[in-house]
């Protein structure tokens, strides 16, 4: 049987034919190191992002006004632009059509 000296001459460990044993002097970290990731944003992109979540708490329809030409037309007094909604019915159409060309 041998003995392994360490610095100093201290013995460190004992060697055996059939044994090894090692003495831990130092204790050693091995938790995982994890890099910080960070993202700074400017004040003008904070902005902006708040503008964008005031858009989408607006409602789509006003709800008062879909309400309001309801109650024109079940009367029979909401006035009717013949001309503009054939211009807009054209409209959709050649929109339409044009999507379905490509």
């Amino acid at each position: 049987m041998s003995s392994i000296k360490g610095p100093g001459g201290k013995k460190t460990g004992t060697v055996n034919s059939s044994k090894v044993r090692v003495e831990k002097s130092a204790a050693v970290d091995r938790s995982p190191r994890v890099a910080e990731d960070r993202l700074n944003v400017s004040a003008s992109a904070q902005q902006i992002d708040e503008l964008f979540q005031q858009l989408a708490d607006l409602e789509d329809v006003n709800a008062a006004r879909v309400k309001s030409v309801r109650e024109s037309i079940k009367k029979g007094n909401f006035p009717i632009d013949y001309q503009r909604l054939a211009d807009k019915i054209l409209e959709l159409s050649d929109e339409l059509n044009s999507e379905n060309d490509d």
